[in-house]
């Protein structure tokens, strides 16, 4: 599944079991909850994510991470989403870099990794040494 309009787009790599999102200009929350939308709807909660950013900014606030993060960890205790996969942020900007980083920490408690890569080689690479770790 492809949702092609930006500032947000993304693709499911079934075979690679991987989501990659590209952000090109502003981010905003409509976005990212659209885009939280398609992954429960695809069932691809547990594929893991390269959220790339290295073109584009999130438009959010701290408050908006904050909450974003406050659902996601209510999700994931309950039950709602079960197994949430690992999540690579690429970021260039410091700006970005931190909030990726607020919303990580905001989430701590879900048992998700997330790290933040500053290319989408990098982002490949860790996600496939998280996968090397789990197969041995």
């Amino acid at each position: 599944m492809l949702k092609s309009a930006l500032p947000l787009s993304w693709t499911f790599l079934h075979d690679e079991q991987l989501v990659i999102a590209t952000g090109a200009g502003d981010v905003v929350l409509t976005d990212l909850i659209r885009f939280m939308q398609a992954l429960v709807q695809g069932g691809v909660l547990s594929y893991p994510r390269i959220i790339d950013l290295s073109h584009g900014t999130l438009a959010l606030k701290a408050s908006e991470i904050r909450n974003i993060a406050q659902g996601v960890s209510a999700a994931t205790a309950n039950g709602t989403l079960g197994p949430i996969a690992a999540v690579a942020f690429v970021a260039r900007s410091e700006e970005v870099r931190d909030m990726a980083l607020l919303f990580g920490e905001r989430t701590a408690q879900t048992d998700r990794p997330l790290r933040v890569c500053s290319s989408l080689a990098e982002a490949r690479d860790w996600l496939s040494s998280l996968e090397r770790d789990q197969a041995s």
